[in-house]
């Protein structure tokens, strides 16, 4: 449980990372990534 919470504070922080290059592209692919990868 507690990986999965470090895992998913990593990965918004990345997250955040593209966001504020602007990167539309990989921001996307994360999402859609992240939301598969959540909702299975």
């Amino acid at each position: 449980m507690l990986l999965m919470i470090v895992v998913v504070m990593t990965l918004v922080q990345v997250q955040i990372k593209w966001l504020v290059h602007g990167d539309v592209l990989f921001s996307t692919a994360f999402r859609t990534t992240f939301s598969v990868s959540f909702n299975g």
